[in-house]
């Protein structure tokens, strides 16, 4: 891509692009980006920092503000400072999908990896605006069998269609005799049983230290005695 020649594509318009910066400037930019002489807005908000200057003259655009509410931010930039969103249930662990996710667990699953990589090519967050992954299961009697959904992308819950966290989080506290969490893909749903589940709940907290079963919003993370100390 030519310095001065590419274009920045934003929804259905095209911006020119403000900068003459060439793409050799950005690490990994290569397998990043398709082919075609064009940069989502995305894709620039995920390889500069937050405060370029090559950031500025696009501000008024509403994806490319400092606002760290937008899912596609989540999803595709680095949270610094701040606790992980999570939801516990039945030893089951959703988290939402992240760059620090991927970074921190390198998921093999070819499924997640497209999640991720195409998140913005095929506007994937238009349906899901967060990938919800059951990321991780804390073994209890009653979800020894659940083992084979590790690494699964929730797509609904009794019917419900699960477009980010919260709705999964909702989805859990409505009053149901079961709950059947299809994921996607072709294999049978997972179903949980509220009662079980309940019955677990204090064994599951006392066995691994659950102190808060969820996490919905970005908080700021505490500072450790060992950063007191330094500051």
């Amino acid at each position: 891509m030519g310095k001065g020649s590419s274009q920045i594509l934003l929804n259905d318009g095209i911006i020119p692009r403000l900068t003459s910066r060439s793409c050799g400037e950005f690490p990994g930019i290569g397998r990043t980006l398709p082919s075609r002489h064009s940069l989502r807005i995305e894709f620039i908000r995920r390889l500069l920092p937050v405060g370029d200057p090559t950031l500025a003259p696009l501000a008024r655009f509403s994806v490319l503000s400092a606002d760290r509410n937008s899912y596609s931010s989540r999803c595709l930039a680095h949270g610094y400072d701040v606790k992980p969103r999570y939801i516990v249930y039945g030893g089951l662990v959703f988290q939402p999908l992240t760059l620090d996710l991927v970074d921190a667990f390198q998921p093999t699953d070819v499924r997640i990896r497209h999640y991720f990589d195409y998140f913005v090519l095929e506007q994937i967050y238009l349906e899901h605006p967060e990938v919800v992954i059951l990321t991780n299961i804390l073994p209890d009697p009653t979800n020894t069998y659940l083992a084979p959904y590790r690494a699964s992308i929730v797509d609904e819950v009794n019917g419900k269609k699960i477009r980010k966290l919260n709705d999964l989080a909702a989805a859990f506290a409505e009053p149901a005799d079961r709950f059947v969490v299809r994921m996607i893909g072709d294999g049978p749903p997972l179903v949980l049983d509220p009662k079980e589940v309940e019955s677990a709940r204090d064994r599951i907290k006392t066995r691994y230290n659950v102190v808060v079963e969820q996490n919905l919003e970005e908080q700021p993370s505490k500072p450790t005695p060992a950063d007191q100390t330094k500051s």
